[in-house]
């Protein structure tokens, strides 16, 4: 049986097929898959009906079975499964269950410790990818060509791209050159080696959707709004959605939220000598909500105004992370574009919000994309806020 999803949008259908093996294309029953940016690796699992009997089909497709998984004709995930089973509905299917290539990274230990001196973020991924006997694998410092094929269309979608990081130095959270070299301890995983490191720069790592090629970069907000999500109580022209909305969920939550935040540390200056060093941020929103709260940190890493207003920033957008949810469930899995292609919902993405119901408007980061089946063809969009896309003070050239 194929899985036909209607979407709303001038009658098209979306199907959702895993080739097995580099061979076999199969068509789901019923399937759930998930992608973030935040959150990785990459993962699938789906419910797999044919005239093959089930022993045949274990035998056939054992776990670290290659896939890829495509929506229409978009590849969407490619990677290993990880995990089989049956299940029974009135005829026997074939549950399986696998991740994209990160997963290579994820599971896996650091057998040995060994440091690295001196190294940009290329160097330190490389050294990671070669351990893992990944040495075919490509990186890249720019989520663009990954977007654009994931999405389904041959524009541009960056106003400004984030910056390229892979040549910059490995630098140590309060910012400068580490004085020793960086430690790899025996039994840590490799991506928590990695996240270590790439972390407090504000970079994450992900597999882009060929199999072929790692992503290292961070969230960019400066893209044109590609899809749109509008909900109105009175229509235009009879029509009131540019795709179908069934729920949505929405919290704002002020506990955890400060109206200001201020970081105290440790500064040097030859001719002051040692002084408390100061930096501010405020979070307008909490201020006209009539909050006087006040956050106050002592001794962050860093040593200047400028680093600790940087740390004052960043700790306003992560407790509007922390606090503030929206998500949408719509309708099939590809929608009209603002730019008029049809196109696939995608991770890393914008979307513009006009919502009477939540009284919304703007533009919106697309952190998360959730594909089910269940009980017919939906897309759970997580949404995030553009002011709280702080994680690094490193400006793109």
């Amino acid at each position: 049986m194929t899985q036909a999803a209607f979407n709303g949008i001038r009658g098209r259908q979306d199907i959702v097929s895993l080739v097995l093996g580099g061979e076999t294309v199969i068509q789901s029953e019923s399937y759930q898959v998930k992608s973030a940016i935040l959150t990785q690796p990459s993962a699938f699992s789906m419910r797999i009906g044919t005239g093959d009997s089930l022993a045949k089909l274990l035998a056939k497709y054992p776990p670290n079975t290659p896939f890829q998984l495509k929506i229409n004709d978009i590849t969407y995930q490619t990677g290993r499964t990880d995990a089989r089973g049956s299940a029974s509905t009135g005829h026997d299917e074939l549950v399986l269950s696998g991740r994209d290539l990160l997963s290579k990274l994820h599971d896996p230990s650091i057998p040995e410790e060994f440091t690295l001196k001196d190294p940009t973020y290329k160097d330190l991924i490389t050294k990671v990818l070669v351990a893992n006997g990944l040495t075919d694998a490509k990186l890249v410092g720019s989520n663009e060509a990954n977007r654009k094929a994931m999405v389904g269309v041959s524009r541009d979608l960056e106003i400004q791209p984030p910056r390229d990081a892979l040549g910059e130095k490995v630098e140590t959270e309060a910012g400068g050159v580490p004085d020793r070299p960086l430690e790899a301890h025996f039994g840590e995983r490799w991506l928590e080696y990695i996240h270590r490191h790439i972390g407090h720069a504000g970079l994450f790592l992900w597999a882009a959707a060929d199999g072929k090629t790692f992503v290292l970069s961070e969230p960019n907000p400066n893209q044109v709004a590609l899809y749109q999500l509008l909900r109105k109580y009175k229509t235009t022209n009879g029509v009131n959605n540019a795709c179908t909305i069934l729920s949505e969920t929405f919290n704002d939550d002020t506990v955890g939220r400060c109206s200001e935040c201020r970081v105290y540390t440790r500064g040097h200056s030859k001719k002051k000598g040692r002084q408390n060093a100061q930096g501010v941020a405020h979070d307008k929103e909490m201020q006209a909500y009539g909050f006087t709260r006040v956050h106050v940190e002592k001794d962050v890493n860093a040593k200047t105004p400028k680093r600790a207003e940087f740390w004052a920033r960043k700790w306003i957008a992560e407790s509007i992370r922390r606090s503030w949810r929206l998500s949408y469930k719509v309708f099939g899995h590809t929608t009209k574009s603002m730019i008029g292609e049809h196109v696939c919902w995608t991770p890393d993405t914008i979307v513009y919000v006009d919502d009477e119901k939540l009284g919304l408007r703007g533009n919106y980061y697309i952190e998360g994309v959730t594909f089910d089946s269940s009980p017919h063809a939906t897309t759970t969009l997580d949404l995030m806020r553009i002011d709280s896309l702080i994680f690094s003070d490193k400006v793109p050239a």
